[in-house]
C-alpha cells in the first residue's frame, strides 16, 4: 500500500521535479557540501523520512509517508520530530490524507490530547486541489502568515505543561 503513495505522493505535492538541494529523497543524496548535511542525515535516520524539502540551504518540510495516522503514533513522531528542530513543517502522507504538524508546538503529555494533536495544523485529502497548493504556500511564507496564530496558540498552551 505505501509503495502505491509512494508514486504519487511527490507529483501530487509537487515535488516530483524538485532535485538536491531543494528536495531531498534519501541520505545517500547528501554530499559533504550539502549545507546542514548533519541535520539532514540525522532526519532521514532518526524520523524514517521519504523527503526533505530545503529552501534557501535550510530544511523546511519533512515528509513521511505512513500506512494510518493514528494518535498514538502521531504523538511519538510528534516528540521526535520536535526534539531533533531540524524543520519547522512534518508532512505525514496516508493513502487518503496529507496532515501537517508544527515543529514550533510542544509536545504534550498524551494524557492531555482528547481528539486532535496540538501541532496539527491542517489536513489535506489527498484528492484536493489544496494539497498541490500547499508547497507554493510554504514556499510564499502564506502558509506561515495564515497559520501563524494557530503555532502561536499551540505555544501558549502547551507551556505550560
Amino acid at each position: 500500500m505505501i509503495q502505491a503513495v509512494a508514486n504519487d505522493w511527490r507529483e501530487e505535492l509537487g515535488v516530483h521535479e524538485r532535485r538536491p538541494p531543494s528536495f531531498f529523497t534519501s541520505k545517500e543524496e547528501l554530499t559533504p557540501s550539502t549545507p546542514q548535511a548533519h541535520v539532514l542525515r540525522r532526519a532521514f535516520d532518526l524520523l524514517h523520512l521519504d523527503g526533505i524539502f530545503c529552501a534557501e540551504n535550510s530544511p523546511l518540510i519533512y515528509f513521511k509517508q505512513v500506512t494510518k495516522i493514528t494518535m498514538a503514533s502521531v504523538l511519538k513522531l510528534h516528540r521526535q520530530f520536535w526534539n531533533h528542530g531540524g524543520a519547522p513543517i512534518l508532512v505525514l502522507i496516508s493513502r487518503d490524507q496529507v496532515h501537517v504538524y508544527s515543529g514550533m508546538s510542544r509536545p504534550v503529555p498524551d494524557s492531555e490530547v482528547r481528539d486532535r494533536p496540538p501541532s496539527l495544523v491542517k489536513t489535506i485529502d489527498r484528492v484536493s486541489e489544496g494539497l498541490r497548493e500547499f508547497l507554493t504556500s510554504v514556499e510564499s511564507g502564506d502558509f506561515f502568515q495564515q497559520n501563524a496564530v494557530i503555532s502561536i496558540q499551540n505555544i501558549a498552551l502547551t507551556a505550560t505543561f
